[in-house]
């Protein structure tokens, strides 16, 4: 689930909360 809404919100970003939209794009990690 986390995987398929990482997707969707961005190709490259690791999607944190089931429900809080928060997001960290591997570059800027």
């Amino acid at each position: 689930e986390q995987y398929s809404n990482n997707r969707l919100i961005r190709p490259r970003a690791e999607y944190i909360g089931p429900g809080m939209q928060t997001y960290v794009p591997v570059e800027e990690r």
